[in-house]
């Protein structure tokens, strides 16, 4: 009489290390991946509310919004019967994670933040480590990168042209300009303003 026997199967001690040690390498790899697709997510987000930013800046230039003080009563930005007031956003080098929305009266530009009569209406702070690394000026083909100075977008009205400028050592009205904001990880988005009043999102 010929008896069957039984065996019982089960992983063994190696093959169980080998099954453990291929998960750990897969959820490694799957949070490494979410990592970079989270900063570039976030990275796409603040260039895009930068953006809206400047959109900002150039309703309010051909809405001619007024400009309130302290007490909250309206501000002639020319002291006459009418609201002529500049809108722009300063972009400064020396502090790579911040950006100011400012007006600025028609009478007394001078293209920068930076008068006496010029009123700050926001600053914006960029988070989780983003910081602007840099912009480039001059036309499409040729941008002329820039890590210093600053750099001014206004409108004003009646049209919704952009006035661009870099500044340095002087000021230098120029048609196009690129501003780029850099991740932790150093990846970078950049937003396009062209004089035309085109602004844009570069992924």
């Amino acid at each position: 009489m010929i008896r069957s026997r039984k065996h019982n199967r089960a992983f063994t001690l190696i093959e169980l290390l080998v099954c453990i040690t291929i998960f750990v390498i897969m959820t490694a790899l799957l949070m490494a991946k979410y990592g970079n697709f989270n900063q570039s997510v976030l990275l796409t987000n603040l260039a895009y509310e930068t953006a809206l930013q400047l959109r900002t800046a150039q309703n309010y230039g051909l809405s001619v919004k007024s400009v309130k003080d302290s007490s909250g009563a309206d501000v002639l930005c020319n002291a006459s019967t009418s609201f002529q007031c500049a809108y722009g956003i300063e972009f400064d080098m020396t502090t790579p994670t911040q950006f100011q929305l400012f007006a600025e009266p028609l009478t007394s530009i001078d293209h920068t933040n930076t008068s006496g009569v010029d009123t700050t209406i926001n600053t914006y702070t960029l988070k989780r480590g983003a910081k602007i690394s840099g912009y480039c000026y001059g036309s499409v083909t040729v941008c002329t990168s820039a890590t210093a100075g600053k750099l001014d977008i206004m409108f004003r009205r009646p049209d919704p042209t952009a006035f661009i400028y870099y500044t340095n050592s002087s000021s230098a009205l120029t048609p196009y300009s690129k501003i780029i904001i850099k991740g932790t990880d150093g990846s970078t988005r950049s937003i396009s303003v062209s004089d035309n009043g085109q602004i844009s999102v570069d992924i």
